[in-house]
């Protein structure tokens, strides 16, 4: 899944944000929608999209969308 894909994926279905208004760099702790739920849908949707399992820890370290992505990309 591309970067664009995996926005697109949090807008829409994680986080419930406008189309288009999230970028790589967004700090996505700072989002006014960014909540434990959010962070529990996002950790569910890496074992639905990725087929890999992600711990707290392991997202409690990403600043940026695109820190997510790299973890799910197990770059």
């Amino acid at each position: 899944m591309s970067i664009d894909q995996f926005i697109a994926e949090l807008e829409t279905n994680i986080v419930g944000a406008e189309p288009g208004t999230l970028r790589a760099d967004t700090k996505f702790r700072e989002l006014p929608y960014w909540d434990s739920l959010a962070a529990l849908t996002t950790l569910a949707a890496f074992d639905a999209c990725y087929g890999r399992q992600i711990s707290v820890q392991e997202l409690a370290q990403c600043t940026t969308i695109q820190d997510i992505h790299a973890l799910a990309r197990g770059a």
